[in-house]
């Protein structure tokens, strides 16, 4: 197999999630739109999520490809976008499957060239039948490692980048605020209004309790001065 010397391939991926200001969520997206449209790059896929007073903050979400030549002053840039909370970077060297691929696609088209130059010498439909059935399967092994080759070659030259970005989002509201011309006064009057009834509903509930008691301690005294009068009486008659 023949060896092809080939310049390092390395495809580079970072993931950076940004803190940016408030309301500056959508330019901030826009802004890296724009600078991965510089020098041949593209955004692959971009999101944004709406915040409320239960959903807050807002987010976002944007992935996009760069020239790897680019990728140092592409990172830097785009860091000063807002706040970095955290930042990954990796690298995967991919010049020994580059040179691979590159040594088989090299071998599988000469085995194309030769078949089909086979073919076209063919004088009889059985030779030319054989020769075909022997061509389609290397094509189409050649196809896939040329797809494949290709693909390799573009990650490595394009650099993908995945931005997370996060905005301060609505305040949560935990308590009915304050009319403004609730005055201390008024306040004050709500709060002594408030313990009046407490303490009210506390002396009907305590003498729900002591009602039936009162009742039966008046029928034990009624029940009482009778029998000193009858035993007065008997003592002393008229």
């Amino acid at each position: 197999m023949p060896v092809f010397a080939i310049a390092p391939q390395i495809v580079r991926t970072a993931t950076i999630n940004l803190r940016v200001e408030k309301n500056m969520l959508s330019s901030t997206l826009t802004s890296i739109a724009n600078l991965a449209a510089t020098d041949g790059g593209y955004v692959e896929s971009s999101s944004m999520g709406g915040g409320t007073a239960r959903t807050a903050p807002v987010t976002g979400s944007i992935v996009v490809h760069i020239l790897d030549a680019d990728f140092s002053q592409a990172m830097a840039t785009l860091s000063g976008y807002g706040k970095v909370t955290n930042q990954v970077i990796q690298g995967k060297d991919v010049t020994n499957q580059v040179s691979t691929n590159a040594a088989s696609i090299a071998i599988l088209q000469d085995e194309v060239n030769l078949l089909q130059g086979k073919l076209a010498q063919a004088t009889d439909i059985n030779t030319f039948l054989q020769i075909q059935n022997q061509l389609f399967p290397v094509e189409e092994q050649l196809q896939q490692l040329q797809n494949q080759q290709a693909v390799l070659e573009n990650s490595a030259a394009l650099a993908t980048i995945t931005m997370n970005l996060s905005a301060p989002g609505a305040p949560l509201v935990t308590s009915p605020p304050v009319r403004p011309n609730a005055n201390a006064a008024t306040v004050a009057w709500r709060y002594l209004r408030h313990n009046s009834l407490a303490v009210l509903d506390g002396l009907a509930v305590g003498g729900g309790w002591a009602l039936p008691v009162l009742v039966l301690l008046s029928l034990i005294w009624l029940a009482g001065t009778r029998i000193v009068r009858r035993r007065r009486h008997a003592i002393n008659p008229a």
